[in-house]
């Protein structure tokens, strides 16, 4: 099921509620000139998430949720 978030509501707390609801998220976002890119957020374990952002050197990240997903947000 697809869900649209501006990125101005896109939050820590939004990324956790929509964690509970699907353990796999693949974000897409709008770039100029008509291009798109998409990163994937995703709980690895009860703890652990798992993020992957191609641009990203080495690409992958795996850390506590409470953690990992701030830093996403900063990221994006």
């Amino acid at each position: 099921e697809d869900k649209e978030i501006s990125l101005d509501k896109l939050t820590s707390e939004t990324i956790e509620e929509n964690l509970k609801i699907k353990e796999h998220l693949l974000m897409t976002f709008d770039l100029k000139n008509n291009r798109k890119h998409e990163i994937y957020l995703g709980k690895k374990d009860a703890y652990d998430c798992r993020f992957f952002d191609s641009n990203l050197h080495g690409g992958e990240s795996i850390k506590p949720c409470e953690k990992l997903i701030p830093e996403v947000i900063d990221l994006i």
